[in-house]
């Protein structure tokens, strides 16, 4: 072989080495844009389904708001009604407490007695 031709293999024998060291080099860089790539777009859709989810709850919350005001609304009135009786029950406990005992210096009669008075009461 002559001089020019070792030459020529040594130096296609290089660029051979080179090619495929850059070749390697290449096929690594790809490899790793698409593990990049791949997890960029499962994390952007995990995004978005935390997202779908979130708007959901709120959704939710939003109905349970309408729900409560509709449900206040109806209890409204039934909570006026329990105002007017615990207004009479307020009443009557105060005309107790503010009454003489009927039995002064007898605590158990002056309780047997407001309690007959209380039956007949209910009785009417």
């Amino acid at each position: 072989m002559t001089l020019i031709a070792k030459w020529l293999a040594v130096a296609l024998a290089v660029s051979v080495a080179g090619n495929a060291v850059l070749g390697w080099a290449y096929l690594g860089q790809r490899d790793k844009a698409t593990t990049e790539a791949t997890k960029r777009e499962a994390v952007s859709s995990d995004a978005e389904r935390t997202e779908a989810v979130a708007q959901q709850c709120s959704d939710g919350v939003a109905n349970l708001g309408q729900v409560a005001e509709a449900r206040a609304e109806a209890a409204s009135e039934s909570r006026k009604q329990a105002k007017a009786k615990a207004d009479v029950h307020y009443k009557r406990a105060d005309t107790v407490l503010m009454t003489p005992a009927p039995v002064p210096q007898d605590a158990c009669l002056s309780a047997q007695a407001r309690a007959s008075e209380w039956l007949k009461e209910r009785k009417q």
